[in-house]
């Protein structure tokens, strides 16, 4: 027990000094450079997925809309990982799943960066780039909304909830095969 109030004095000690430090002109800076980079990455994965998906017959009826969903997904979560790491995340699994999932996705708009100023004046793209356009940067419409699922899940509530929900299923189905043996 000793342990626990020392450890608890001194989280709470950190958290005072915290609050009194305020962060102020740094924190902002902060964020406002991961806005402005969220931006300037969001109109390259922007044009890259217009440009990309532009030849493809799958997009042609929709290719304004289809063009800002990688965008969306993508720079909200990049944002979203920051703010769920400092404020929303409660349990640990969730915080080292987006943690490293905000390395795949920085990665994954860096790569949109440097892949966007690979296209020739006339808007052409290799191979290659036409592939990942067209076939891998649309899969972040599935990946990220199963990254935030995944975090879900792994918050201590959800997972509380689920246990009691599988506790509660074992019990009803005991109490089937009673009343079965019984009859």
């Amino acid at each position: 027990m000793k342990d626990f109030d020392k450890y608890k004095r001194r989280a709470e000690r950190i958290a005072s000094q915290a609050e009194r430090s305020g962060g102020g002109l740094g924190r902002v800076l902060a964020w406002l450079m991961i806005i402005v980079g969220a931006v300037v990455t969001g109109v390259q994965t922007h044009a890259l997925s217009y440009n990309g998906m532009r030849g493809s017959m799958l997009y042609r009826a929709w290719l304004d809309v289809a063009s800002w969903l990688p965008v969306v997904l993508l720079e909200g979560t990049a944002v979203g990982l920051i703010l769920g790491r400092l404020y929303w995340f409660k349990g640990t699994e969730q915080r080292k799943l987006g943690h490293a999932a905000s390395y795949i996705v920085w990665a994954t708009l860096a790569f949109n960066t440097i892949a966007q100023f690979t296209m020739s004046n006339g808007g052409g793209m290799p191979d290659p780039l036409l592939f990942y356009v067209r076939y891998i940067l649309p899969l972040s419409i599935v990946a990220v909304p199963y990254l935030w699922k995944w975090i879900l899940d792994l918050e201590p509530d959800s997972q509380e909830r689920i246990a009691t929900l599988e506790v509660e299923a074992e019990y009803n189905a005991q109490w089937r095969q009673i009343v079965r043996d019984q009859n």
